[in-house]
């Protein structure tokens, strides 16, 4: 056995599957697979759902935009003993964006399969929740970490015949917020439970909290250094102030047709501010943070989805829930404060290989958060071209 550093065994010889026919995966999976518009597996895919469906634990890191969802979700549904009436995968997200998303995923690839699927999230009816989970006993589980604990301390939610937990975003759900919570699902799971870690940044300190409830964990990892930003322009605009940047936004859409485009801000106030702001300029903008209640921030995302609002105000509530087809621009008007959420705000746009490009608004107290935004993802923030037809060139 070829252990790495801290107990991890190196990926260094794990076999690339190039098509979905050679993974040995169920034909009726295969179906759903080619039947939701996956032709060819990703560079994480190929590498990662046979590990993963081997019952070993994994940790899986790739860019966002690269497939990871349906990496687990296809490991999930092959493991799934479609005869026995029990849960047995659990996916936990840490937005209910994000869980409605991959639920929505295992629902896609599940089509013909006999595997069954539940969404478990804040903000819905729990008597009705709570009885469906006990009558159902769906096969997989999706849900935000609160939700789940309650579920299973309540019997709601029976963890007994749980073969694999996905903990997806693991650098936000093992962080301090959540670590608590997590361990507490964990010691009401069985003690041989698969775990597989999913996310596009693995924080050292979330690695370490790892290795101590996984057993020799396959790594499966993008150096932090050496992740990608393929397919995204970046580029960036220093103002003086913080006054100008709104009509800096209103210029950028006067000069270039961006189809939509999702605009990320540091703050609830600020992101009602600015959707406010762009409506009195007849501007057909949704508004996401997260204060606003289950129902409403799925409306927002459905309107988004279909074209009917054509621009997204959001805080990080978003940055890590949503995968919109044709999402053509990201504008950071508030450059984030953490920069791991760089990556996640601005691969909103350019998924899986389509081209878009992201516009960082500068004033003068941002440039060491953005020295680090470079420093850290080895990147350059370039100066926004005046000429909007190279804005993509």
């Amino acid at each position: 056995m070829d252990l790495g550093e801290e107990g991890f065994m190196a990926a260094t010889e794990v076999q690339d599957f190039e098509d979905f026919d050679s993974m040995n995966l169920d034909d009726r999976l295969l179906r759903g697979i080619y039947a939701a518009g996956y032709e060819s597996p990703s560079p994480i895919q190929r590498k990662a759902i046979v590990p993963c469906v081997s019952g070993r634990d994994v940790i899986c890191q790739a860019q966002s935009g690269t497939g990871k969802t349906a990496t687990f979700a296809t490991a999930i549904i092959q493991r799934v003993d479609a005869s026995l009436l029990a849960t047995q995968a659990l996916v936990l997200s840490p937005t209910r964006e994000l869980a409605d998303q991959t639920y929505d995923v295992v629902k896609a690839l599940a089509l013909y399969t006999d595997v069954s699927t539940y969404c478990c999230v804040g903000g819905t009816n729990t008597a009705k929740m709570a009885q469906e989970l006990r009558q159902q006993r769906p096969h997989v589980v999706i849900a935000t970490p609160g939700r789940c604990l309650d579920c299973l301390t309540r019997s709601h939610l029976d963890g007994a015949d749980v073969r694999m937990l996905v903990l997806d975003e693991m650098d936000v759900l093992l962080n301090v917020g959540f670590h608590d919570t997590i361990h507490e699902i964990f010691v009401r799971l069985p003690s041989d439970v698969q775990v597989v870690l999913v996310s596009a940044t693995m924080p050292s300190g979330a690695l370490e909290l790892s290795a101590k409830f996984m057993r020799h964990p396959l790594r499966i990892m993008v150096k932090q250094e050496a992740i990608t930003l393929a397919g995204i322009r970046q580029y960036r605009i220093d103002l003086d102030a913080e006054e100008d940047k709104i009509v800096t936004l209103c210029d950028i859409f006067d000069a270039v047709s961006v189809g939509l485009c999702v605009i990320f801000v540091n703050s609830g106030d600020k992101a009602e501010w600015l959707a406010a702001a762009l409506d009195r300029q007849n501007f057909t903008v949704g508004l996401i943070h997260g204060r606003l209640s289950t129902d409403q921030r799925n409306e927002t995302v459905k309107l988004f989805r279909s074209g009917h609002k054509r621009v997204l105000v959001a805080t990080d509530v978003l940055a890590r829930g949503i995968d919109v087809q044709g999402v053509g621009c990201v504008i950071n008007y508030d450059l984030p404060r953490d920069k791991e959420n760089y990556i996640h705000r601005v691969g909103r746009c350019g998924r899986y290989g389509r081209k878009g490009f992201a516009v960082n608004f500068i004033i003068p107290s941002d440039q060491r958060f953005r020295t680090s935004i470079e420093v850290f993802y080895s990147t350059q923030i370039k100066e926004l071209p005046a000429d909007p037809a190279d804005w993509l060139a």
